[in-house]
């Protein structure tokens, strides 16, 4: 946890939910929300109240507690993606190792230490997919409750969510058929929407697509980098999302999805059919046509779809089950699932992780983003307070978003460090921001490789 320091947008996160249960509780007024309306706080105010209820005061102890609960959330995606598995093929060996390899993923491991909104609607969107499929082999009305209650809470912080919810109702159609089941399920998603969402209670007509639209347009003011090119705001790119995927995602996920869509279409041609595969197959291939032909825009390399993992690493286990009698097939798996594990004990600390060949075949160095949350300056500070254990540290950062980590530090050590122009520091944290960087004599660390290094220590002085 010491390895991932305070995103820059942690801190305006955190404040949404404040505002917001602000509101909730008649502390202030709706100018707040009104100002936050695009960001579903339910997360945010769960993590807060936890943050509060435990009594810290200490920035540290605070912001070591919310990385906590996004860890612990993590956790019970891991051992839910175990339980979704056994109800797919019920067999405990596939199930276990599917889920190992999901869990080794470095790029989704990252993610779990400090992003509050994308991995936690991964999270939840398991959740309410887990539910339906019990829903589905039990046929008990508490299921398709959660499931939907689940969803709508998910679509308040990804509006994605409402595509997935309308795929669900399809596969609910198909496998009840009873208009009961179809609108317990539209209805619960929609007050559990409302309920988790201020906002729309102040605006409950105009809101949803008010946010809906925002969401589809993504206004961004900046440019940002992808394959190598710089992309101007409103000129998404087709394959923004499916390059994305092909570079974070573990290969092992991506060759067991490609046996998968080749055993569906096998089946499909012998008219073998298995809703529970074809339900995950459209959950995956809707939402990525749809942003394929409409082309959003996207930043920070996809991390709005982050989902996609989740939704590739499902159906690995259809194949696991399906050659789990082949010894050499199983052995193979089992190897690949081995080098995935390996590959996060190498990359667990890069927040971009581009450890999959096609980076490194087809694209120059600093063809990315990198660190886009600056999360690696706490790494960089802890160097720093341990290599000079006995200076006063005067440290020139060149963005302020880096300096949050500081609150990540101890109060002994955040008094040794202080950030000042660089005139007058001697140290000098570079960060990669549309520059790339060059390690010269005064580098004393860097971070990434030594082409490719996100964040560079010069001695100055």
């Amino acid at each position: 946890m010491p390895q991932y320091g305070l995103g820059v947008d942690e801190k305006t996160q955190e404040f949404i939910g404040i505002e917001n249960f602000r509101f909730i509780k008649g502390a202030q007024g709706p100018q707040k929300v009104e100002t936050h309306k695009y960001f579903g706080p339910i997360v945010e105010m769960a993590i807060n109240l936890v943050v509060d209820i435990s009594g810290f005061k200490h920035t540290q102890a605070r912001a070591y507690t919310r990385h906590t609960c996004i860890w612990l959330i993590w956790l019970a995606c891991i051992y839910f993606f175990y339980k979704t598995c056994t109800l797919l093929v019920s067999h405990t060996p596939s199930a276990l190792l599917a889920t190992m390899l999901f869990s080794f993923s470095p790029h989704l491991f990252a993610h779990a230490h400090y992003n509050s909104k994308d991995l936690v609607f991964l999270s939840i969107l398991l959740f309410s997919i887990y539910c339906l499929l019990q829903f589905n082999q039990t046929k008990l009305l508490r299921y398709l409750i959660f499931s939907a209650i689940w969803i709508g809470i998910a679509t308040s912080i990804r509006s994605v969510g409402a595509l997935l919810a309308i795929i669900m109702l399809l596969h609910l159609f198909s496998s009840t058929r009873r208009i009961v089941h179809l609108s317990l399920f539209a209805v619960i998603g929609l007050i559990s929407l409302y309920a988790v969402y201020p906002y729309l209670w102040l605006h409950p007509i105009c809101g949803p697509p008010t946010i809906f639209l925002y969401a589809n347009q993504n206004p961004w003011p900046w440019q940002v980098q992808f394959a190598g090119k710089w992309l101007q705001v409103g000129k998404g790119v087709w394959y923004y999302v499916p390059l994305a995927l092909a570079i974070t995602v573990p290969l092992a996920t991506l060759f067991l999805y490609v046996f998968f869509i080749i055993r569906l279409l096998m089946q499909a041609s012998k008219r073998m059919f298995n809703a529970n595969q074809w339900f995950l197959f459209n959950l995956f291939c809707i939402p990525l046509l749809y942003i394929v032909f409409t082309k959003p825009y996207f930043y920070n390399l996809g991390r709005h779809t982050l989902f996609f993992q989740l939704l590739l690493s499902l159906p690995a286990v259809f194949v696991v089950h399906a050659v789990w009698q082949n010894l050499v097939a199983k052995r193979m798996v089992q190897g690949a699932v081995a080098i995935t594990g390996l590959s996060l004990v190498a990359w667990f600390s890069n927040e971009m992780v581009y450890f999959n060949a096609i980076k490194t075949s087809f694209f120059k160095p600093y063809s990315f983003e990198l660190d886009y949350w600056g999360i690696s300056g706490l790494r960089a500070m802890n160097y720093l307070l341990n290599t000079y254990p006995n200076e006063q540290l005067k440290v020139f950062v060149s963005t302020d978003g880096e300096k949050l980590s500081k609150l990540m530090l101890a109060t002994h050590n955040a008094e040794r460090l202080q950030f000042v122009d660089k005139d007058s520091a001697n140290f000098e944290l570079k960060f990669y921001r549309f520059f790339p960087l060059a390690i010269d004599s005064t580098c004393i660390n860097y971070f990434g490789s030594k082409a490719e290094p996100y964040l560079v220590i010069n001695k100055l002085k």
